[in-house]
């Protein structure tokens, strides 16, 4: 070795990189908090990650020509007394069953609540047959007027056959 260690120039060597994690890239030289980080490979990479949803505008309910004629015939403004009420609620009705009616009344005292039968229910009739031997003749052909069938228990013997048309 000489004695001037200045005249000699050191080589000047290329930095090492350690394998890189994903997130960024160390340098060999660099403390381990140190990270570099590719922001454009970043932005790539949640880019592809994130899809944005986009949100659907709703459409306006379609009802139908039968709702729309019913309602037209009904006034939000005007208050309908009860009679007048359910003449107009049995004109509208569209539906196949009869319905169920529900009354809602405001009273003055607080916490006031209960279920009352309403006067004059007109629901549908049942037809009440008693069996006998014409009865029997009719239902083996087919024919059943009624909704209700009250037998006694000796007859019950002639009704088994019947099961299947009942």
């Amino acid at each position: 070795m000489p004695k001037d260690k200045s005249k000699y120039v050191k080589e000047e060597k290329p930095e090492k990189k350690a394998k890189s994690t994903g997130k960024g890239e160390k340098f060999a030289d660099m403390s381990a908090g140190e990270v570099i980080i590719d922001e454009a490979a970043l932005e790539k990479q949640l880019g592809e990650n994130i899809k944005v949803e986009e949100k659907k505008e709703k459409q306006p309910k379609v009802r139908g020509k039968n709702y729309l004629a019913s309602k037209k015939q009904i006034d939000k403004a005007k208050s309908y007394p009860p009679k007048d009420a359910i003449e107009l609620l049995k004109k509208i009705s569209t539906a196949k069953n009869s319905g169920t009616v529900e009354l809602h009344l405001n009273v003055i005292e607080k916490g006031l609540s209960g279920e009352a039968k309403l006067p004059h229910f007109e629901g549908k009739a049942l037809k009440v047959a008693i069996f006998n031997d014409e009865l029997l003749e009719e239902i083996k052909a087919g024919k059943i007027n009624f909704d209700v069938l009250l037998a006694t228990v000796a007859d019950m013997e002639h009704i088994m056959p019947l099961a299947k048309i009942l």
